[in-house]
């Protein structure tokens, strides 16, 4: 029915949030609004996103408004996510790198409490499990500048799509 992308091309840098903190305060890598014309749709959802960083481990989670949508199921104390398989590490060779990571997602809107009227803004948001580290968006950690073309930039999108 419709289709709307949210892009991120800046490049930037922070200090991470726990996963164990609330998702308000989980760091947006990229975001965008869309308005069903319908309950009864459902909104497929695409991401790419390009990290780099120190810390360990690492999530990236999907929310509607403040809502995580796309979780693994719950067992026992484990930290539930869309994906859990990010790691970003210190050290020689990883500072002039930059990981990519994408996903799809359909999320059914129809349930009654996910949506009734107005725009839904969709994230994607990262978090560290344990500890907290230093998170860098479209950029390698060194950044290096130089006439060699060494440590580029990227950009980051998600996709919206009303089925």
């Amino acid at each position: 029915l419709q289709t709307v992308i949210g892009s991120n091309t800046a490049a930037s840098t922070g200090t991470t949030a726990a996963h164990s903190d609330t998702p308000a305060s989980w760091n947006t890598i990229v975001s965008c609004a869309i308005t069903p014309s319908a309950v009864t749709s459902q909104i497929l959802i695409n991401f790419l996103v390009n990290l780099s960083g120190s810390g360990g481990s690492f999530a990236l989670n999907i929310l509607r408004g403040s809502q995580e949508v796309g979780q693994g199921d719950a067992a026992s104390n484990r930290a539930r996510s869309y994906t859990s398989s990010g790691y970003v590490q210190p050290g020689a060779g990883n500072i002039y790198e930059i990981g990519s990571w994408s996903g799809v997602f359909l999320d059914d809107i129809s349930d009654g409490t996910a949506w009734t009227t107005g725009s839904i803004t969709y994230y994607i948001k990262y978090t560290h499990y344990v500890d907290t580290g230093t998170y860098r968006i479209n950029r390698s950690e060194d950044d290096r500048d130089n006439a060699s073309g060494y440590d580029g930039r990227s950009s980051s999108h998600i996709l919206l799509q009303e089925i």
